[in-house]
């Protein structure tokens, strides 16, 4: 098996086991602090930071990948758009989604109410983003 082939077969499968629970593990947090559990709530942050970091090694493999692909460069305009997608979504899940969760399983811990607006909205943002990071990656279209 050449090295692309190993990059490319590594990249599909972390992607694939990466992208679903960064995407849905927030939506799971919000209906956490809708019941009040504060250490599933934190259990989630937790579980979602760590996804994140994965999702970071996710795009490594890929930019490892472009090279060894007769005319792809991140000049082409559906792995742009992928790329930019998909840093804005995990970004979305760092700076947004995380904290949020983070701030809510401490309110809960305090006894007092949390919102899941914040959670909610980037949580749904950020699976928007990656569902166009899949289906421009497996379109591949000519822009």
């Amino acid at each position: 098996m050449s090295l692309h082939a190993w990059l490319s077969l590594v990249h599909v499968l972390l992607g694939v086991l990466v992208v679903g629970p960064l995407a849905v593990l927030p939506l799971a947090g919000a209906g956490e602090v809708r019941a009040r559990n504060a250490s599933n709530v934190r259990m989630l942050a937790l579980a979602t930071r760590a996804f994140a970091g994965l999702a970071v090694v996710v795009a490594a493999l890929g930019f490892a990948i472009i090279p060894s692909v007769t005319g792809l460069t991140l000049e082409t305009r559906w792995l742009g758009l992928s790329v930019l997608a998909y840093v804005v979504a995990v970004a979305l899940v760092i700076a947004v989604t995380t904290p949020a969760l983070d701030r809510a399983s401490a309110r809960l811990t305090a006894g007092t109410a949390a919102g899941t607006r914040a959670i909610t909205v980037s949580a749904m943002a950020v699976l928007v983003l990656m569902t166009v990071v899949v289906v421009l990656m497996m379109w591949q279209p000519t822009l």
